[in-house]
């Protein structure tokens, strides 16, 4: 079991699978083995959300605001595994993210074979970025969007990939978001950071071999949030059954579930 700083992390326990146990919360996650590809070929596929108790997926507009302190040391637990991490440009112009992991983490990933940092994916849809953002500080940053995107406009450190659109939708296809990055880039396994809408677009076309959530104990109230999967287009019957992997929790009463679509 990995070893984290006890002092400064709150008491956790694991759940599920049984036997449950006592641990330090900074241990979540920490050990994750992933596959390399799935069997369709492409990354090996997952969604990291949080969510209210009462299904939403942001207060005041934002996802940072509804996790813990202990969930976003887990959230970079995760991250520290894949080969690259994937967040829809509708997240970014909402926050001002970065999506690297600390300096003991990128040790870990050297140790275990992988780059210092994973791999920063914007998916870009025609509606402009910010102008400034600390992701566009990353070393590793690539833009995934349609034809009619102007390159000018975008990062310059960035790598621009133009991507096929899904005929009259204005939406980049997904599939051919996956070949990309695994063809140029040697992306083995992803993580999908949302927004609802990119999770959605991952979903609906059956690209997603698992889910982590956390789920925190608050209440949002506000019945136009939405939930971590928003958007019309609709979910096949395979990916609308999950298999749970584990549970755990910590005292503050905030659970993180993983999931296994089968």
């Amino acid at each position: 079991m990995a070893k984290g700083p006890a002092s400064s992390s709150p008491r956790a326990f694991a759940l599920y699978p049984p036997p449950s146990f006592p641990l330090d919360s900074s241990c979540i996650h920490a050990d994750l083995v992933l596959p390399r590809g799935s069997r369709s070929g492409k990354p090996y596929t997952a969604i990291n959300a949080v969510s209210t108790l009462d299904g939403r997926a942001a207060l005041e507009g934002k996802s940072s605001t509804i996790g813990s302190a202990a969930d976003r040391v887990i959230m970079r637990n995760i991250r520290c595994a894949f080969d690259a991490v994937l967040v829809g440009a509708g997240t970014l112009r909402a926050e001002n993210l970065e999506l690297a992991v600390p300096q003991r983490l990128a040790q870990r990933r050297r140790e275990r074979g992988l780059r210092e940092q994973p791999l920063s994916i914007i998916l870009l849809g025609l509606a402009p970025l910010p102008k400034r953002r600390k992701l566009y500080k990353q070393q590793s940053l690539v833009i995934l969007g349609p034809k009619r995107v102007q390159a000018k406009h975008l990062p310059a450190a960035a790598a621009f990939r133009v991507l096929p659109e899904r005929k009259g939708s204005g939406r980049v296809d997904i599939g051919g978001v996956l070949r990309v990055l695994e063809e140029e880039f040697g992306v083995g396994c992803l993580l999908v950071e949302g927004g609802p809408a990119v999770n959605r677009s991952f979903l609906s076309r059956g690209h997603v071999d698992e889910l982590f959530l956390t789920l925190a104990p608050r209440i949002s109230g506000d019945g136009n949030a939405p939930n971590i999967v928003a958007g019309p287009e609709a979910l096949p019957d395979k990916v609308r059954e999950a298999e749970l992997v584990s549970v755990h929790g910590v005292a503050g009463g905030e659970l993180y579930l993983r999931y296994r679509l089968r």
